[in-house]
């Protein structure tokens, strides 16, 4: 299944952060998240980032919010190797 490659390929990237595949109980998608992202039953709320402000500070939401836009490019780049050598 191709969920269990993606599951295997984020569990092996090392990057600034830690990311997770989850799916969606309100619909058919799987959704790639930083592993701090709390989701609750599958649902990630339309105010996550008020919550993460919260909870983390702005100054530290801001800096993984940073962190995730160096990540995204090398996980597409893990994820076009991992195909590639399936």
């Amino acid at each position: 299944m191709i969920y269990v490659k993606i599951q295997y390929i984020i569990e092996k990237f090392e990057g600034l952060l830690d990311w997770k595949l989850v799916i969606a109980d309100y619909s058919q998608n799987y959704l790639i998240v930083p592993a701090y992202v709390d989701v609750w039953n599958g649902f990630i709320s339309m105010n996550i980032n008020e919550y993460l402000i919260n909870l983390l500070g702005e100054e530290e939401f801001k800096r993984r919010i940073d962190d995730a836009i160096v990540d995204i490019p090398k996980l597409a780049e893990a994820f076009k190797q991992g195909f590639i050598e399936s």
